[in-house]
């Protein structure tokens, strides 16, 4: 008589949450921060959820019976998922979804300028039924914003603006490193 294992199944949920994530990408003096929030579920913060549900089936007969002699040879020819004629036979369902909340940083950061430059949403997963049997493609929609208040909040910039944001810049490119022999380079005046 052979070993034999039956009935086995096994399933489970699982979900990454945030809690006020938040980052700052810089290039130079332009720097753009960024807010997520989980879209999954707004309330809780989640932005990524799967469940999760597998059984060992038996691909000859399509019961629930599997002798160890049975798995080791489907391993031996790398046969694992029930669709493809394997013995294991589930699902993985599930969604990832995020909104990143774009504004203005760092030397643009003090500037009238609007607070939003608008928002990136990332969504994936929450129409397909199974990821084992694909993958989702993740949907990327990029909302603008209101560019046109940030370039209008431009023209009303006074003397003082501009003059602060000279300074930034000064600043900045002083704490460079090597630009030292730049601002003692002598220009002639002719």
């Amino acid at each position: 008589s052979s070993f034999f294992i039956e009935d086995v199944s096994f399933g489970g949920d699982f979900g990454l949450y945030e809690n006020n994530i938040s980052a700052t990408a810089a290039l130079g003096l332009l720097a753009v921060a960024a807010e997520m929030v989980g879209t999954v579920d707004e309330q809780s913060g989640k932005f990524f959820g799967a469940g999760v549900n597998f059984e060992l089936r038996n691909p000859d007969d399509a019961g629930s019976r599997l002798t160890f002699d049975e798995i080791i040879a489907l391993l031996n020819a790398k046969k694992f998922l029930y669709a493809d004629g394997g013995f294991i036979d589930g699902s993985v369902e599930g969604g990832l979804g995020l909104s990143l909340a774009l504004r203005p940083d760092g030397a643009l950061g003090g500037l009238p300028l609007s607070e939003s430059l608008g928002a990136i949403t990332i969504t994936a997963g929450s129409d397909i039924y199974n990821w084992l049997l694909g993958m989702p493609t993740p949907e990327i929609v990029f909302d603008g914003g209101a560019w046109q208040d940030v370039l209008a909040s431009l023209q009303n910039l006074s003397f003082d603006d501009i003059i602060a944001i000279l300074r930034q810049v000064v600043g900045v490119l002083q704490n460079l490193e090597g630009t030292a022999e730049v601002f003692d380079f002598k220009i002639p005046v002719i």
